[in-house]
């Protein structure tokens, strides 16, 4: 909110669907309490749900006006499990091995009937979603020993990131 007509700003938090609002100070929680942008930090999942309005007070008006109240959503995060490790048997003893990705899904997260997971190659890959290290096929990825990162996405848009370790048995039975 910003206005050069604004003498000063007073951020407020309602817990109660706007029933009572109270002024806020500046702490770990909040800053710029007294500016025309509040920050929200350290938010927790209780705070689901609050209501936040700025009051604008102009020199020379004593009323002063209200802000809409804008409501914090918290959106939940997939919850990952990780590392996680992937063991593929080598048929032919040269250190190689077929693995589909996707076995271990239920192992990465508990919600994976309602969650998108893609294959990187990177971390970064999977964090920025990076055409170049996706793995195209995790049904079929052919690879010795090796890291990959699982991207956990939920309808909300969030994810979260699990390290996939692939390893290779070249155990021989005589």
């Amino acid at each position: 909110v910003v206005s050069d007509i604004v003498s000063a700003y007073q951020w407020q938090v309602s817990h109660n669907n706007g029933t009572t609002w109270v002024d806020l100070i500046n702490d770990v929680t909040y800053s710029g309490v007294n500016s025309s942008t509040l920050t929200v930090s350290n938010v927790t999942p209780s705070m689901d749900r609050y209501q936040y309005r700025v009051f604008l007070s102009s020199a020379g008006n004593t009323c002063g006006l209200y802000s809409n109240a804008g409501i914090l959503n918290i959106l939940a995060v997939p919850i990952v499990s990780s590392p996680v490790t992937l063991v593929q048997c080598d048929d032919d003893t040269d250190g190689v091995s077929i693995f589909n990705l996707t076995q271990k899904n239920n192992a990465v997260s508990v919600n994976l009937a309602v969650e998108k997971f893609s294959y990187y190659t990177t971390i970064s890959g999977a964090e920025l979603q990076e055409a170049t290290s996706l793995i195209p096929n995790p049904l079929a990825y052919i690879t010795s020993d090796k890291t990959i990162y699982v991207r956990i996405e939920n309808a909300n848009g969030c994810f979260g990131i699990a390290q996939l370790n692939l390893v290779v048995s070249v155990t021989q039975i005589p």
